[in-house]
């Protein structure tokens, strides 16, 4: 039925939500679940000063699943497209992969790997 466009594949509202929060540059999402629905709220655009630790960090765990379904790891350049840092202040993103890395939500690609082209997955990838 998917196939033929009755129906979606299950689960893709959840990547449509996390879709649109990358296009649209917004804070992650507040997931709750209601019976046998799922319930995404969504919310206005911030910008990055304007959250919380916690907020960035589930930021670019989303970012990094997003990435890891297209075949593409992240890294401090995708990170700083993400929430429109500027080049020039990428010790900004260096931080918030630092924070995410210390609560475990993104792993590096190669244990081995240099700072400066580090590439990173979501933690269960």
């Amino acid at each position: 039925m998917w196939r033929t466009g009755l129906c979606e594949e299950r689960g893709s509202g959840i990547d449509k939500v996390v879709e649109q929060t990358e296009l649209f540059q917004l804070p992650p999402p507040s997931w709750a679940v209601s019976g046998d629905c799922s319930v995404a709220t969504m919310f206005a655009h911030r910008q990055l000063r304007e959250m919380d630790k916690d907020l960035r960090v589930h930021a670019r765990y989303l970012h990094a699943s997003l990435r890891w379904v297209s075949h593409e790891p992240i890294t401090n350049t995708t990170l700083r497209d993400r929430f429109g840092i500027d080049p020039k202040n990428a010790a900004a993103a260096s931080r918030i992969i630092r924070d995410a890395l210390e609560a475990g939500v993104i792993k590096p690609v190669d244990p081995s790997q240099g700072k400066r082209n580090a590439r990173y997955t979501p933690h269960w990838a």
